[in-house]
């Protein structure tokens, strides 16, 4: 029983922060908002090096649907939150399309995940392997050619097979600014 309440008063703080989130950001139907829980540093590196794969997926399914494609808008902007203050603020320098960031103590991080796996709130992607509690993709690198860009493209981002096989890897941001913790985080991986 106190297992249960301690969970639903998870899952009431984790709306709230998804709500104050929304708030300050304010973002379009066509926005993602996307967590980053992990606190390995090479997997966020990894998960943010592909959001611009992940985007051209999405525009790459819209111009698929051709003759109604019209009627799809393309997808909008990222926001990202992550528990690591490195890969928030090193955010900016992935994509164009990151609009904002914000760093999460891992315990907020628990909350709004407690909440996700309820409600599912639309346009939101958990970027982990092992996060929600259950997904355990972790082990599957190295397994049949199963390599780390396969992982994130196909089992965190959505992205179809022959998308993510075709999809060469992007090069490292360009970064040459003075923040010790972005230039480490960046050229660490």
């Amino acid at each position: 029983m106190l297992t249960l309440l301690r969970l639903y008063k998870a899952v009431l703080r984790g709306h709230r922060l998804y709500k104050n989130l929304l708030a300050e950001y304010n973002p379009r139907k066509r926005d993602y908002v996307l967590f980053f829980p992990e606190k390995d540093r090479a997997f966020n590196y990894q998960g943010l090096l592909y959001l611009d794969g992940f985007y051209s997926y999405l525009e790459y399914i819209r111009k698929s649907l051709s003759p109604i494609s019209v009627f799809y808008p393309p997808p909008g902007n990222f926001f990202v939150v992550a528990s690591e203050k490195s890969a928030a603020e090193s955010a900016k320098y992935f994509s164009k399309r990151i609009k904002g960031s914000k760093v999460w103590d891992p315990e907020d991080m628990e909350d709004f995940i407690s909440y996700y796996c309820v409600y599912r709130p639309g346009n939101v992607i958990i970027v982990s392997l092992e996060k929600p509690n259950g997904r355990s993709c972790a082990r599957l690198a190295g397994v049949g050619g199963i390599d780390l860009k396969t992982l994130i493209l196909m089992g965190v981002y959505g992205a179809s097979h022959d998308f993510s096989r075709d999809l060469d890897t992007p090069p490292p941001p360009a970064y040459d600014g003075g923040n010790p913790l972005v230039s480490g985080f960046i050229n660490a991986a």
